[in-house]
Protein backbone atom coordinates (compact mmCIF):
# COMPACT_ATOMS: atom_id res chain seq x y z
CA UNK A 1 0.00 0.00 0.00
CA UNK A 2 1.31 3.41 -0.97
CA UNK A 3 -0.24 5.21 2.02
CA UNK A 4 -1.95 8.10 0.25
CA UNK A 5 -5.16 9.32 1.88
CA UNK A 6 -8.38 10.02 -0.01
CA UNK A 7 -7.96 13.74 0.69
CA UNK A 8 -4.39 13.68 -0.65
CA UNK A 9 -5.63 11.96 -3.81
CA UNK A 10 -8.38 14.59 -4.20
CA UNK A 11 -5.82 17.37 -3.92
CA UNK A 12 -3.46 15.66 -6.38
CA UNK A 13 -6.24 15.01 -8.92
CA UNK A 14 -7.07 18.72 -8.90
CA UNK A 15 -3.50 20.03 -8.69
CA UNK A 16 -2.28 17.82 -11.55
CA UNK A 17 -5.40 18.59 -13.62
CA UNK A 18 -5.94 14.87 -14.27
CA UNK A 19 -9.70 15.19 -13.96
CA UNK A 20 -9.69 17.82 -16.72
CA UNK A 21 -8.14 15.36 -19.19
CA UNK A 22 -10.84 13.27 -20.87
CA UNK A 23 -8.59 10.26 -21.46
CA UNK A 24 -7.18 10.18 -17.94
CA UNK A 25 -10.58 10.69 -16.38
CA UNK A 26 -12.14 7.96 -18.57
CA UNK A 27 -9.46 5.46 -17.58
CA UNK A 28 -9.94 6.14 -13.86
CA UNK A 29 -13.74 6.02 -14.14
CA UNK A 30 -13.54 2.71 -16.02
CA UNK A 31 -11.44 1.17 -13.28
CA UNK A 32 -13.60 2.65 -10.53
CA UNK A 33 -16.69 1.12 -12.18
CA UNK A 34 -15.09 -2.33 -12.49
CA UNK A 35 -16.00 -4.93 -9.85
CA UNK A 36 -13.78 -4.30 -6.81
CA UNK A 37 -11.76 -1.85 -8.93
CA UNK A 38 -10.00 -4.78 -10.62
CA UNK A 39 -9.21 -4.40 -14.30
CA UNK A 40 -6.58 -5.03 -16.96
CA UNK A 41 -5.27 -2.51 -19.48
CA UNK A 42 -6.80 -4.68 -22.21
CA UNK A 43 -10.25 -4.51 -20.60
CA UNK A 44 -10.06 -0.72 -20.34
CA UNK A 45 -8.79 -0.41 -23.91
CA UNK A 46 -11.76 -2.39 -25.23
CA UNK A 47 -14.23 -0.43 -23.10
CA UNK A 48 -12.85 2.92 -24.26
CA UNK A 49 -12.30 1.81 -27.89
CA UNK A 50 -8.53 2.24 -27.94
CA UNK A 51 -6.68 0.35 -30.65
CA UNK A 52 -4.26 -1.35 -28.24
CA UNK A 53 -3.90 -1.95 -24.51
CA UNK A 54 -0.47 -0.30 -24.65
CA UNK A 55 -2.14 3.11 -24.92
CA UNK A 56 -3.95 2.52 -21.63
CA UNK A 57 -0.79 1.18 -20.02
CA UNK A 58 1.13 4.32 -21.05
CA UNK A 59 -1.59 6.72 -19.91
CA UNK A 60 -2.05 4.84 -16.63
CA UNK A 61 1.62 5.33 -15.85
CA UNK A 62 1.34 9.00 -16.75
CA UNK A 63 -1.56 9.43 -14.32
CA UNK A 64 0.44 7.79 -11.55
CA UNK A 65 3.49 9.92 -12.34
CA UNK A 66 1.42 13.13 -12.24
CA UNK A 67 -0.08 12.22 -8.87
CA UNK A 68 3.37 11.29 -7.60
CA UNK A 69 4.72 14.68 -8.65
CA UNK A 70 1.76 16.53 -7.13
CA UNK A 71 2.25 14.82 -3.77
CA UNK A 72 6.00 14.27 -3.70
CA UNK A 73 5.47 10.54 -3.13
CA UNK A 74 7.43 7.91 -5.04
CA UNK A 75 6.27 4.38 -5.86
CA UNK A 76 8.49 1.31 -5.56
CA UNK A 77 11.22 0.74 -8.15
CA UNK A 78 11.51 -2.15 -10.55
CA UNK A 79 14.67 -4.25 -10.68
CA UNK A 80 16.01 -2.00 -13.45
CA UNK A 81 15.64 1.08 -11.23
CA UNK A 82 12.63 2.55 -13.02
CA UNK A 83 9.54 3.42 -11.01
CA UNK A 84 6.26 1.52 -11.05
CA UNK A 85 4.15 4.65 -11.65
CA UNK A 86 0.99 2.54 -11.87
CA UNK A 87 1.51 1.57 -8.23
CA UNK A 88 0.51 5.09 -7.16
CA UNK A 89 -3.00 4.17 -8.40
CA UNK A 90 -3.28 0.44 -7.76
CA UNK A 91 -1.94 -2.76 -6.43
CA UNK A 92 -1.23 -5.22 -9.21
CA UNK A 93 -0.40 -8.78 -10.09
CA UNK A 94 0.15 -10.95 -13.12
CA UNK A 95 -2.59 -13.52 -13.80
CA UNK A 96 -3.68 -15.76 -16.67
CA UNK A 97 -5.99 -12.89 -17.74
CA UNK A 98 -3.10 -10.44 -17.85
CA UNK A 99 -1.78 -7.93 -15.36
CA UNK A 100 -4.66 -6.92 -13.09
CA UNK A 101 -4.70 -3.53 -11.42
CA UNK A 102 -6.70 -3.23 -8.18
CA UNK A 103 -7.59 0.38 -7.39
CA UNK A 104 -6.36 1.55 -3.99
CA UNK A 105 -9.41 2.04 -1.73
CA UNK A 106 -8.42 5.59 -0.85
CA UNK A 107 -8.22 6.54 -4.53
CA UNK A 108 -11.67 5.01 -5.04
CA UNK A 109 -12.94 7.21 -2.19
CA UNK A 110 -11.37 10.27 -3.80
CA UNK A 111 -13.13 9.48 -7.09
CA UNK A 112 -16.58 9.24 -5.47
Amino acid sequence: MIGISAEEYRIALLKSRIIENDTYRSILVAQYAAPSGKVTANQISKLLNFNHWGTVNLRYGEIGHKISNALGVLPPKRNDGKYWWWNILSDGKQTDQGFIWTLWPTLAQALE
